[in-house]
């Protein structure tokens, strides 16, 4: 629950940058069965979100348009990170437990960056700092001729991905 508190503070405090937070859609009943504790504190993190201007608290079962419109996405491991890799667009991987650096300092490898997202490789939080990988996000762009995207893009993915996976298994 930290680092989610962690992201929504950097969000309220960014009014050029907007967060765009899924929870996994089984978050509130483990939370419920597992760690009742915790529920409380989740629920202040989602009415923090859904009263922040720039943050979008998106819990429908469509997850495609928010992998459609969305520049990057930030999240743990699971299978999000696995459709999301397939947009060509930054993906990454962060590390809960983790104390969060929003601070960029400019020092990373820009084209290596670059040349990662391309090939739908997974960039990870520990490796460049948070502050830098958004920093680099909101930087990144693609041929938005070779990538015109709508709303329908995210299920296009989501299928190519599907497809993808029955193709390994065989």
């Amino acid at each position: 629950m930290d680092k989610i508190g962690d992201v929504i503070d950097f969000f309220e405090k960014s009014d050029n940058l907007s967060l765009i937070w899924r929870p996994h859609p089984l978050i509130e009943s483990t939370l419920r069965n597992m760690y009742s504790e915790l529920i409380p504190i989740y629920i202040k993190l989602v009415e923090r979100c859904k009263k922040t201007e720039n943050c979008i608290f998106d819990d429908t079962d469509d997850m495609h348009t928010a992998m459609a419109w969305s520049d990057a996405f930030m999240g743990k491991y699971g299978s999000m990170i696995e459709l999301y890799r397939v947009t060509t667009k930054p993906t990454i991987m962060l590390e809960i437990g983790e104390k969060t650096n929003f601070e960029s300092d400019g020092i990373y490898d820009e084209e290596g960056l670059k040349a990662n997202v391309s090939k739908g490789q997974v960039i990870r939080e520990k490796d460049y700092g948070l502050g830098n990988l958004i920093d680099f996000s909101m930087k990144y762009q693609r041929d938005e001729v070779e990538y015109d995207i709508n709303q329908m893009d995210g299920k296009k993915i989501y299928d190519f991905a599907i497809k993808a996976a029955k193709m390994k298994m065989n």
